[in-house]
């Protein structure tokens, strides 16, 4: 029989995503050069270790009860499974070695996005899981996500149209 997902499994997949987002971004800080992409790269440190403080208060008085979240049903099992094949998931040292292949700002950035694209994506089956009354905080951190993925995307079609010559357009 297949090994299933558990409600239990979801609250410590999360917490390391966050964990892993804040590593990957605090190296790129450290190894970039241009002082915009340290700015950016330090507000997703900041924000990714918020998010660690704000699910640890989502799940302060979880001990894996039952009754914290929905256990996955079938359905959201393979979204899950198939999700967690992703280098995000994949642990926090697979995160990290693909984050030091990413040399050059564009690298980091494109690095960035996927990761936030995929922690999105869990985030949103997550909500649909959780309790109602967790809801809105799961909700604050999708937004969260949303403005990170915001802020990538503005960093990554300014340098293309620098790089194009497109300034201003």
């Amino acid at each position: 029989m297949e090994a299933r997902i558990t409600a239990c499994e979801l609250i410590r997949i999360a917490r390391m995503v966050e964990e892993t987002g804040a590593k990957c971004y605090e190296d790129m800080k450290q190894r970039a050069t241009e002082p915009d992409m340290v700015s950016l790269l330090d507000y997703l440190v900041k924000d990714e270790t918020e998010h660690v403080t704000t699910f640890q208060e989502i799940f302060a008085d979880v001990s894996c009860h039952p009754e914290t979240m929905a256990d996955p049903g079938p359905a959201d099992q393979s979204y899950l499974k198939t999700l967690m094949k992703s280098v995000v998931f994949d642990g926090p040292e697979a995160g990290l070695q693909l984050a030091l292949k990413a040399r050059t700002p564009e690298e980091m950035v494109k690095f960035a996005l996927q990761f936030e694209r995929d922690a999105m994506l869990f985030w949103v089956k997550l909500y649909a899981l959780a309790r109602p009354e967790d809801r809105p905080l799961v909700q604050r951190l999708i937004k969260q996500e949303e403005e990170h993925i915001s802020k990538l995307g503005a960093r990554f079609l300014s340098r293309q149209a620098q790089d194009q010559g497109n300034v201003g357009w």
